[in-house]
């Protein structure tokens, strides 16, 4: 009672399998995905990568989406420099077990990436851990606003191709658009202030950009009136040495990755022949 998503690797090749249930119920999982194997880590993994890199080429930007009928849909109706996230699952570090992953192979197309998660609290939670993680890439990060409760097929199948392209155009930078929703919604303003604290704040220190950084400063407190010097005397507290909040590449693991990734290319050669 599931249909299967084949998925695959950058050259196009099968390396697991992903089973969405058709007629959901309380005892089932929503997806059943392959177990982790050499050849797969749903971590290391952007479902539809291998038909939509061309297009992130072509058109210099990512849209990043959650699960498989979200990509079918969109590179059905033309939006094919779109991929998805194996559920909310993302590594926050360049290197994969199977050499550069996830946002580390898309930030390769292109520096530019559209989030367009579902409008539900696992979508907003997903949506800041990946923006963050892109962020601390020094990929430039937007997201799209989708209201009412849908998801990114559910609003082209009502509202049409037309509709998603507008909402593409007008979606705003994350630290932007993270800002504005936390100033509209209901609460007294130290409220708001914390928020911006945790929430807004370890973005802007994700940047590689002094100027960047010196950008959003401004732009928050353009948005929320909080003073720039006592935004800026908070983000000092969270540019630390070290800090582990921040997407780190493991020189070791990356050494490791590079030597399996050469074994197996010289043995597969090998049984070739």
């Amino acid at each position: 009672d599931r249909i299967m998503f084949p998925i695959m690797d950058t050259a196009g090749r099968p390396i697991a399998f992903s089973g969405r249930i058709l007629h959901p119920d309380e005892k089932s999982a929503k997806y059943v995905n392959s177990p982790d194997t050499p050849l797969f880590n749903k971590s290391d993994v952007l479902f539809g990568l291998d038909k939509a890199k061309n297009f992130i080429r072509k058109y210099n930007f990512t849209t990043l989406v959650e699960g498989q009928f979200d990509v079918v849909m969109m590179h059905q109706a033309g939006f094919r420099n779109t991929v998805g996230v194996s559920g909310t699952a993302l590594s926050e570090s360049l290197m994969g077990g199977n050499g550069v992953n996830n946002l580390g192979l898309v930030k390769r197309l292109s520096d530019n990436l559209v989030l367009a998660f579902d409008a539900d609290n696992a979508g907003e939670k997903a949506a800041k851990r990946s923006a963050h993680i892109a962020l601390g890439l020094g990929m430039d990060v937007k997201v799209v606003s989708i209201t009412g409760g849908k998801d990114p097929a559910e609003f082209l199948q009502t509202n049409g191709k037309e509709a998603w392209s507008a909402l593409l155009r007008d979606a705003k930078h994350v630290i932007e658009f993270t800002t504005s929703k936390i100033m509209s919604a209901s609460g007294d303003a130290r409220e708001q202030g914390r928020r911006i604290q945790s929430e807004v704040l370890p973005d802007i220190a994700a940047l590689s950009s002094e100027i960047e950084k010196a950008y959003f400063i401004k732009k928050v407190r353009d948005l929320s009136g909080i003073e720039e010097e006592v935004l800026q005397r908070e983000l000092d507290k969270i540019r630390v040495p070290g800090d582990k909040s921040l997407p780190t590449v493991p020189e070791k693991r990356e050494d490791r990755s590079r030597t399996q990734s050469i074994e197996r290319k010289l043995v597969g050669l090998y049984f070739s022949k």
